[in-house]
């Protein structure tokens, strides 16, 4: 640091020194006036300086709420713009996708079918398989996939670098389904018998069975494991003197063997004899949900133990689309004056219920948005149920996904494509 150049900057001029000294008075005079002031308890200068801050805070306060309503107004336009069009930003080539499913995973995603199975961050291809897939059944949660044929001998693990292990079982796979551990699921049946099968990460079998006789115990409809691979919850659908009877069983693994001593929880035909049970499934370790063709049940461990009633949505329509994602529940019922989209939280709270189009013949959700398509038209609805695009893509797509706040992924059979709504 050059101090002679400090040193001169400090020199003033004589006037600059006289204003400068009266300047310093002046606040001197300032300060000492408010002491004495406030020595004597003068009420008037009081008033003053209690006015003053008074005025400060309504200003603040003002300012403050003024930049909430900024952001709120922000937030509000942003989660509510409605897009007009749309760009294609990047183009990815691989392999055969005229069969290949999208599907979000992890930080990215996953491409299923055709002769590959692949793992996408933004444009980059980060993994790769080479495999073929006729009719593909895939699961995911957490940092883990599965994999099978319908009908297979095979399930393949993966996770964002390939895939890790192979489970071969000796009868044909029907469902499958994975936990956050990488703990799998595996439904196979017989001639006579159904059986539901845990595998871990590495494909070997743990020490866990379901096994069901068709004729008398039902069949599985569906099966879904909960995120930490303790419990399992399987839809069986039974007829008797030709009669269709529905049941929801709960397992929990987390003591020991699977058998009639682990059945959490067991309801019998339903809550509605008129109901078929059609789906269940988990939103997180503690909180599930059993769908009937014409009522929704939303239960939970509190239930269980008598703490709460469950929460039940009839529905006086059919239903025709269900999906459960990130804590919420997406379901398409068909009503007299079109199809109608309900969205309930896991408690069985709606948070929305909106019109979309009749026509459509595929949904996707990331748990905050919805797409729907028919052909190469494509709707577009936020959580409160705003629709927020409604368009025709160039071309009819195999599949899409989602990819981001406003951009979506689009395989249009040769090449997949970033696009990003405007």
């Amino acid at each position: 640091m050059d101090h002679e150049n400090d040193e001169f900057d400090d020199e003033r001029s004589p006037e600059e020194e006289r204003e400068y000294s009266r300047e310093e008075l002046r606040r001197r005079l300032r300060r000492e006036t408010r002491r004495v002031a406030r020595a004597t308890k003068d009420a008037a200068y009081i008033r003053m300086e209690r006015d003053l801050r008074r005025d400060k805070w309504r200003a603040a306060l003002v300012i403050g709420t003024l930049i909430l309503v900024l952001a709120a107004g922000t937030v509000f336009y942003m989660k509510n713009y409605t897009y007009s069009t749309y760009s294609v930003d990047h183009e990815t080539r691989m392999g055969s996708l005229n069969r290949a499913r999208l599907m979000n995973f992890e930080n990215g995603t996953l491409v299923i079918g055709g002769d590959t199975i692949s793992y996408m961050e933004g444009d980059a291809v980060l993994s790769s398989e080479t495999m073929s897939f006729r009719n593909p059944m895939t699961a995911v949660e957490g940092s883990y996939y599965a994999v099978c044929d319908a009908g297979g001998y095979q399930v393949y693990i993966g996770d964002r670098n390939g895939i890790i292990s192979t489970v071969k079982v000796s009868r044909r796979v029907r469902g499958l389904d994975i936990s956050a551990s990488g703990v799998i699921a595996v439904f196979t049946e017989s001639n006579d018998a159904a059986y539901i099968s845990y595998f871990d990460r590495f494909g070997s079998r743990l020490p866990v069975e379901v096994k069901t006789v068709l004729d008398a115990s039902g069949y599985p409809m569906h099966i879904s494991i909960s995120p930490d691979g303790q419990k399992l919850l399987v839809a069986y659908y039974s007829t008797a003197n030709g009669i269709g009877e529905s049941r929801l069983v709960l397992y929990d693994f987390e003591h020991g063997r699977a058998d009639a001593n682990y059945i959490a929880a067991s309801w019998e035909n339903f809550y509605d004899t008129n109901t078929l049970l059609v789906d269940g499934d988990f939103f997180d370790d503690t909180n599930f949900v059993a769908i009937g063709d014409n009522e929704v049940i939303f239960l939970s461990y509190d239930y269980l133990s008598g703490e709460a009633e469950p929460v039940i949505h009839p529905f006086q329509d059919p239903v025709r689309s269900v999906l459960v994602d990130d804590g919420y529940l997406f379901l398409v019922s068909e009503t007299a004056d079109g199809n109608v989209m309900t969205v309930c939280d896991k408690e069985g709270e709606v948070v929305s219920s909106f019109d979309v189009p009749e026509s459509y013949d595929r949904i996707r959700t990331n748990g905050r948005n919805v797409i729907l398509m028919n052909d190469a038209d494509l709707w577009y609805y936020n959580l409160s149920g705003r629709r927020r695009y409604a368009g025709t893509l160039v071309s009819a797509p195999v599949d899409v996904c989602f990819a981001g706040k406003k951009s979506l992924l689009v395989n249009n059979g040769t090449v997949i494509e970033r696009i990003t709504l405007k």
